[in-house]
């Protein structure tokens, strides 16, 4: 079988892995894999719950000592900035979000992770 970009089953193969990648959870978008101190990427982020509706709970490994989170539309807008503690579970207010997808950035000691969110109400 023969498959064209233009074919429906290409389509509906592309539109699987979408639907997939927009309900899937805390899914890692990319993170880095260290800077010039040999520091690696940050380890064990927790994010939930995914998709949120009106708080997302962030929770830190242990031997993180403080981070700075920030959610951006996917137009590059920076929507809510804030810093988080470690050793607890922080929850985050998206009350001033709408419906859809974002991506929320973890920085701390030079490292960060990026993560795709989904608000759905």
């Amino acid at each position: 079988m023969k498959l064209s970009l233009n074919s429906i089953a290409c389509k509906r193969v592309v539109f699987a892995i979408l639907l997939s990648m927009t309900f899937s959870t805390a899914s890692t978008l990319f993170a880095n894999t260290g800077n010039e101190d040999g520091k690696g990427p940050i380890p064990e982020v927790k994010l939930f719950p995914n998709p949120a509706s009106q708080i997302l709970n962030v929770q830190l490994p242990d031997n993180v000592t403080g981070a700075e989170l920030s959610i951006s539309s996917m137009f590059g807008q920076e929507l809510v900035k804030t810093n988080i503690i470690t050793g607890a579970i922080f929850a985050v207010n998206l009350d001033n979000l709408i419906d859809g997808i974002y991506l929320v950035s973890i920085t701390t000691d030079g490292r960060t992770a990026k993560y795709k969110l989904v608000v759905r109400r």
